[in-house]
């Protein structure tokens, strides 16, 4: 069943305006394999006004972070290496994937203690901020 237009502006309370309706198709092959590009390093999700300024309070802001662990030696991607992030109030461990990349969702800010840690390869710890506060830092490691 068709909408009027003039419902739309109704209901919002303001006179009817012109518009119209676009339908856009797209084709999409459904068994195109698509490869997966790095994790996003650092996102969050603060809410505010439209003006941009922020609300008295921030009901949430949560962050993700992602990185890839890398030999020393050669430069490569190391898969199955343990990736650790603590700080006094929360620790979350997690694997790396085949391609060496790692991705930890679900983070207050604050500053962490990044760990990773691989067979056959010296442990490294260094402290992270989480946002990120330097564009050139990152969440990577480098294992010797």
């Amino acid at each position: 069943q068709a909408k009027i237009p003039v419902d739309f502006w109704t209901g919002l309370g303001i006179a009817p305006r012109p518009s119209f309706d676009l339908v856009v198709t797209i084709a999409i092959d459904l068994g195109a394999k698509v490869d997966e590009g790095p994790p996003v390093t650092d996102r969050d999700l603060i809410l505010g006004t439209k003006d941009g300024n922020k609300l008295g309070k921030v009901f949430e802001e949560v962050h993700s972070i992602g990185g890839v662990v890398l030999s020393a030696a050669t430069g490569q991607p190391i898969p199955g290496a343990s990736v650790g992030l603590a700080n006094a109030d929360r620790a979350r461990d997690v694997t790396t994937g085949p391609d060496g990349r790692f991705l930890i969702k679900g983070l207050a800010p604050g500053t962490y203690r990044l760990r990773g840690a691989a067979t056959g390869f010296a442990a490294k710890i260094k402290f992270v901020d989480v946002p990120v506060q330097n564009l050139g830092d990152t969440y990577d490691l480098t294992l010797t």
